[in-house]
Formats: structure tokens, sequence, C-alpha cells
């Protein structure tokens, strides 16, 4: 059984959100209210959660999101500000369907966090910005949580195993979804394609009996 630290498993946690949508998250107020949505009666917590004005927010799940659109899984469409809207529309990048991440995320997150998504989504994740902004600060005065008072904290250890996964498959999951990893493998990708290279000028190395 292999490990993955809680950072991997925040990145894929918030990315299959996305992956749930049938043409992504419009807005990054209902992205925070559906994950919120999606694990508040976890065991587990991925994001530390406190009310705001807009009701929950996590800084940590903002932050998860933009270290996904540093690896490119996912872009940040502007929505039309002059027809009223307000913030981004969250899509899939290009870069999620070359990594075959939809089975990969499957695998990370389980059937009992996969349909805990996929219950928020149907429940919350098209509802009208204003009806859903009601029920979420409606369901915190229920609770009497007050604003900038903390809803419920991170409760992630620090390394998380995968059943049915191997220590080379957390590995390799661990690099797929590394900012820093991909970031430094797209800059040497772009150097090499505009590299002028000489294959004749480069010395043969051979490999042990031959």
């Amino acid at each position: 059984m292999g490990k993955i630290n809680k950072d991997t498993y925040k990145r894929a946690f918030a990315l299959y959100v996305v992956s749930a949508f049938d043409k992504g998250i419009y807005g990054s107020v209902r992205f925070q209210k559906v994950v919120y949505e999606a694990t508040k009666k976890s065991d587990r917590h991925p994001f530390r959660y406190k009310r705001y004005h807009h009701g929950q927010y996590s800084y940590e799940l903002q932050d998860t999101n933009e270290q996904l659109l540093t690896l490119g899984y996912l872009n940040a469409l502007p929505l039309d500000h002059k027809a009223g809207n307000d913030g981004n529309h969250y899509v899939l990048g290009a870069s999620f369907d070359k990594s075959d991440l939809s089975n990969v995320l499957r695998r990370i997150l389980g059937d009992t966090t996969i349909d805990a998504i996929s219950q928020a989504v149907s429940k919350i994740g098209y509802e009208q910005q204003g009806v859903l902004l009601d029920l979420m600060h409606s369901e915190l005065d229920k609770l009497g949580i007050q604003m900038n008072e903390l809803i419920f904290d991170s409760s992630l250890p620090e390394q998380i195993e995968l059943v049915g996964l191997d220590d080379d498959d957390c590995e390799n999951i661990e690099l797929i979804l590394n900012p820093e990893f991909v970031s430094a493998m797209r800059m040497i990708a772009e150097t090499c394609s505009k590299a002028t290279f000489d294959a004749s000028k480069v010395k043969r190395v051979y490999r042990i009996g031959e």
C-alpha cells in the first residue's frame, strides 16, 4: 500500500470537483460551496473553512486552485462582467486530458468521496448564485456560526494511504500533481524545442557488456 502527501490529495480533490461538472464551474464562490458541501459530513476534511461575507470560504482551497492553474490542469476564463457576472469560469485544461488524470483521481479519492462530490454537485452545483448564497448562509445561521468564525479545520494526516496502489504508483501521482516538478519539465521541454541539436556530435553511451 502506497502513500501520498496531503497537498497532493488536496489537488486531486479540487480537480475532481471541477471534472464532476458538465461544463466546468462558474465562479470561485460556487467552487468553494460545492467543496464545502462535499466534505462537511466527512471525518476527514481536506480544507480549513471559515465564515466570510460570501459564506463558507477556504483560503487553502483557493491556494490549491492556483496550484492547479500552474499545473495547466485547470484554466480560469474571465466571465462576462457586462452581463453581470463576476469571477472566473474554471474548466479542465488541455494537460488534464493528456495525463489521463480522470482515472488517477478516482483511484486517489475512492468511491465514498466520489459519491459525496457527485451528490454535492447535484444538490447545489447548478443553483443560481443568489439562491446558493441564501442556502449556505441559512445553514451557518442555524449552526450559530458567526462572521470570521472557524467552521471546521483541515484534518488530513500528513501522509494518506491509498488502497490498491503501490509505492511506485504513488510516486508517479506525486510527480504529476506537483506544480514545481511539472513547471520544471515544461520549461525543459520548451527549451529543448527551441534549441538546435546535432545528433552526430553526441557520443554514444555503451551499456555494460557491449
